[in-house]
This record gives structure tokens, C-alpha cells and sequence, in this order.
């Protein structure tokens, strides 16, 4: 393109020149050629101006799209890492998987073998169930022997499930309640077989209400003395009948619920005496006497009855129980 401008020049000089006038014919000639050449040049060089255009246009897209590509070749170059990581993850996911089906499989292995034991153990707790009624079933026979003018004795059986049944009972809070503990045994079996014992006995020995009342307490005053903190590990622990039967011993308020829930069974009328000053329970019986200490209530006499020791008949007071104060709560 260069050279083509160059030559166009020079013919240009030579012509203007007046080189000679044979050269002017040959200019008017070639004139409007060269006139086209250049018009040509021109539009070559218009278009190599664009074509440059295009090319820098060309070249920056270029550059964009690779800039592209490298970003989209880094998001796959982090996809493919994260791929990769994801697969490790899998694979380890995988080997987890596998561990935890091990795992289950011998925690279903487990199961099994505990309910095997489970079921074992049920059929063991079902037998001794059975045999722990057996043994409740059991009358436990309970053989008494004392000095009531002249040698008594006694024969109660007691079932050892009335006993459990009795001991498991809640205990009562104040005096008021020992009246309750009166009134529910009565209807127990083994109570029952005792006053029957005790009205045959009375039959038999023409016992009037007073000497009943001295024989049922010279019974239950034969029975040793015990602490309720020694036997049973608290300060207060009330008995019921039946388990000072089965026991064989208590103290104050055991011995009297005792002689009070005979002596109710065989008709004989009964109110417990709290001598609250004394820490002391004893009795008050209703029958025909004309001397010793008694309390008096609703118009009535009940003579005191101590049942903690033997020897103690109707009317009889300890010299430290006399004079004192005492709540009176009657039985029937």
C-alpha cells in the first residue's frame, strides 16, 4: 500500500513538472485512472481503519471470554475440589453406613437376648410371685403361755399374709387414730379366733366382766415390753393387733389397742386413757366395781387398766398415773 502511494507521487511531481509536453497527453490520459487508484487507496485504508476497529473490538472480546473461561475454569477447578471432598465425604459416609449396620445388627442381636432374659426373668418373678403367695398363705401358729391363777395358755394361728398386710398399713398421726386401728381389726380371722377362745374360756370358767377384763389383760400384760426405736427405728410406731400378736411385744399404745379390741369383741365397753403428761396410754373399762381409780365419762365410770406389766387388775393405778389428767376417747 505504501509503495502504490509512492509511485502516485512521484508520477504526480514528473507530470507537474511539464517534463514535456508529450507528457501532458499522457497525464490527461492516466489522470482519472490514477484519481480512481487513490479513491481505491482511500477506501483500502478506511477499511483497514475499520478492519483494525473490528480487530481491537476482536481482541478485547478476546480477552473477556478468556478472562471468562480462566473464572469459569477456577468455578470447575472448585467445583471438581469440592466434588472430590464431597466423594471423600461419600465414601466415608459410606464406611459409617456400614459400621452402623454392624452396629444395629448386634444391637438387634442384644435385644433379642435381653428379651430372652426379660422373658426368663418374668417367668422367675411370675414363680416366685406363686411361691412368695405360698408362703403368705402360711398359717403361722402362735403359742402363748402365762400365770393367771395358776398357768393359761393360748393358741392363735396367724396368716402371714394378714401380718404383711397389717405392718404395710400407714400409721396414724395421733390418738384419735389408735380408736380407728381398734375398730378395723375386729373383723380380721385371726382376732376373731382368739375372742372366740377367750368367750369359751369365760363360758367355762363363769368369768363375770371384771374377772374377763383381769384374765384378757393378764394375756396381753404376760408380752415383754419393747421400744418402738429398738424394733422398729422410729420414736412412734402404733401397732395393730395382729402384729403385736405375731411380734409378741410392744409398748403402751400396742398393748392397749390390743386388751381394748378383745375386750370390745367380748361385749365389754373400752375408752383409751392418753395421759399426755406421762407419754402414756392405758384403758378404762366399764365394769361392775365399787373400788380403785377410774375416770369418769358422760355419766359413766371406766375404771383404769394398765397393760404394760404383769399383775395389774381392773382399778389398779400406778402410783405415778394417779391424779393425772387424761384425754378419754371410747372405742365403740
Amino acid at each position: 500500500m505504501r509503495r502504490i502511494i509512492i509511485l502516485v507521487v512521484i508520477a504526480v511531481v514528473l507530470l507537474g513538472g511539464g517534463i514535456g509536453a508529450g507528457y501532458r497527453v499522457g497525464y490527461s490520459m492516466y489522470m482519472p485512472e490514477i484519481v480512481r487508484h487513490i479513491g481505491t487507496i482511500n477506501n483500502l485504508t478506511t477499511d483497514v481503519t475499520n478492519l483494525k476497529q473490528v480487530n481491537s473490538n476482536l481482541e478485547q472480546t478476546i480477552t473477556q471470554k478468556e478472562v471468562f473461561i480462566q473464572d469459569q475454569e477456577s468455578q470447575i477447578s472448585g467445583l471438581e475440589t469440592q466434588s472430590a471432598s464431597l466423594r471423600t465425604q461419600i465414601g466415608s459416609l459410606e464406611e459409617q453406613n456400614v459400621s452402623l449396620e454392624y452396629d444395629l445388627d448386634e444391637a438387634r442381636e442384644e435385644i433379642d437376648d435381653y428379651k430372652q432374659q426379660l422373658s426368663e426373668k418374668s417367668r422367675n418373678i411370675i414363680n416366685l410371685g406363686n411361691r412368695l403367695n405360698e408362703v403368705l398363705s402360711i398359717d403361722v401358729p402362735q403359742y402363748y403361755k402365762w400365770n393367771y391363777n395358776g398357768n393359761r395358755e393360748l393358741n392363735v394361728a396367724i396368716t402371714l399374709s394378714s401380718y404383711v398386710n397389717y405392718s404395710e398399713k400407714p400409721r396414724p398421726r395421733d390418738v384419735a387414730g389408735l380408736v380407728d386401728m381398734v375398730k378395723e381389726s375386729k373383723s380380721d380371722p385371726s382376732i376373731k379366733s382368739l375372742v372366740n377362745q377367750l368367750s369359751e374360756i369365760a363360758d367355762t370358767k363363769r368369768y363375770n366382766a371384771r374377772q374377763l377384763a383381769d384374765y384378757v389383760a393378764s394375756f396381753v400384760q404376760s408380752m415383754p415390753y419393747t421400744v418402738d426405736y429398738d424394733t422398729k427405728g422410729r420414736d412412734e410406731y402404733p401397732r395393730y393387733p395382729v402384729e403385736t400378736l405375731f411380734e409378741r411385744g410392744g409398748d403402751c399404745e400396742d398393748t392397749s389397742i390390743l386388751v381394748a379390741t378383745l375386750l370390745d369383741s367380748l361385749g365389754i365397753n373400752v375408752v383409751l386413757l392418753h395421759l399426755e403428761s406421762e407419754h402414756h396410754i392405758a384403758l378404762g373399762v366399764d365394769v361392775p366395781l365399787s373400788y380403785g381409780y377410774y375416770y369418769e365419762y358422760v355419766g359413766t365410770k371406766y375404771w383404769f387398766l394398765e397393760t404394760t406389766a404383769e399383775g395389774w387388775r381392773v382399778g389398779d393405778t400406778p402410783t405415778e398415773m394417779k391424779n393425772k389428767m387424761a384425754y378419754i376417747y371410747p372405742v365403740w
